[in-house]
């Protein structure tokens, strides 16, 4: 998988963001509903010419921020002013 991870220009799975007791596999490669085993070579792995390797990615990316200023005035302090 890492070669088709550097073809797609992906970062490597070591470089992905982790989440504290996450244990699922960051990603992982299927075929004919069977989950492949990760070290195995597509021949190995039983993958025959013209079967389709379905490849599966988890990465987080960030939603949005947020700016924590103390000197702040919360909205209840907005409504007195």
């Amino acid at each position: 998988m890492d070669t088709l991870a550097a073809q797609l220009n992906w970062p490597p799975e070591d470089g992905l963001v982790r989440l504290d007791k996450f244990e699922e596999p960051w990603q992982r490669a299927l075929c004919r509903g069977r989950l492949l085993a990760p070290d195995a070579t597509l021949a190995d792995a039983g993958v025959g010419e013209g079967d389709v390797v379905t490849v599966v990615r988890i990465e987080l990316l960030a939603e949005g921020w947020k700016i924590k200023d103390e000197f702040a005035l919360s909205s209840e302090e907005e409504d007195e002013e």
